[in-house]
């Protein structure tokens, strides 16, 4: 696995832990070392794989089933802002401080999440902006439509205060 790959992992398994308290919290440092292996295997257990430590296919796709339910279960946090165009969107085109916020969150969320990438023009919605709304969308299971509405806004929230904490 790659260091990318391993923080992406380390951030599943933090917010599983969250939530299953044997399961030691990780930091998401990308280094595959002996906490992130007692995370994976205490998982492994608890989950009815074999325990062996290492992510293999299976592994890899249970931790990431059970942390996709667990995000849509989250409830946002109290200090989170409600989304500030009630019955519009943001969409490309767009620019503003609106824009930026999303940006930045964005920006934070791909140094965890391998698909979402950079955005180097940050106050402009363009089209990398797009296609990782489009990515958001797609892991919250919302339709793809590379805008922000009320429930992705909440979709992006929701993922960026499950990495930063």
């Amino acid at each position: 696995m790659d260091k990318q790959s391993i923080r992406e992992l380390q951030g599943y398994l933090r917010l599983i832990s969250a939530h299953y308290q044997n399961i030691p919290e990780l930091k998401p440092d990308g280094y595959f070392g002996p906490l992130t292996t007692k995370a994976v295997r205490i998982f492994q257990q608890d989950f009815g794989l074999p325990v062996t430590g290492v992510v293999d296919f299976q592994t890899w796709d249970r931790i990431y089933q059970v942390y996709l339910v667990l995000l849509h279960q989250q409830k946002p946090p109290l200090n989170m802002p409600a989304f500030p165009i009630p019955g519009g969107v943001l969409k490309q085109g767009d620019s503003g401080s609106y824009v930026a916020l999303m940006q930045v969150m964005l920006n934070e969320i791909g140094s965890q999440v391998n698909n979402i990438k950079h955005i180097s023009e940050v106050g402009v919605y363009g089209q990398s902006t797009e296609d990782n709304v489009r990515e958001i969308q797609k892991i919250s299971r919302l339709p793809e439509t590379g805008e922000i509405n009320a429930l992705t806004w909440n979709a992006i929230m929701r993922t960026y205060y499950a990495i930063i904490q």
